[in-house]
């Protein structure tokens, strides 16, 4: 089985290095891929040997967060970044009018 994971705490790559053993450890983890730039994990295993609720331990006994990945709560946390960022120009843009008008 092939999963995917939500990894939070991570701040470099000796974090990521971290993550990276404390699930290759796991009897039945045969392949483990963690990204710091995108703070997520994949992992394939055997579903006979370990579970969801094993990996996410292994993450959290390292000092980090884990939880299934939810492509539904990224796309929406992408989409209210999105939202901000744009609002964040538009103040930018009204403020640099005003200064330009004396």
């Amino acid at each position: 089985m092939k999963r995917k994971y939500s990894v939070k705490g991570m701040t470099c790559s000796a974090c990521e290095n971290h993550v990276h053993n404390s699930v290759c450890k796991l009897p039945g983890v045969e392949h483990v891929e963690v990204n710091l730039l995108t703070n997520s994990m994949n992992v394939e295993f055997d579903e006979t040997k370990v579970d969801d609720s094993m990996i996410i331990k292994a993450v959290k006994d390292g000092g980090y967060q884990a939880s299934s990945y939810d492509d539904a709560l990224v796309e929406k946390e992408i989409n209210l970044l999105f939202h901000r960022t744009w609002i964040t120009d538009v103040c930018i843009n009204v403020i640099n009018a005003q200064l330009s008008n004396p």
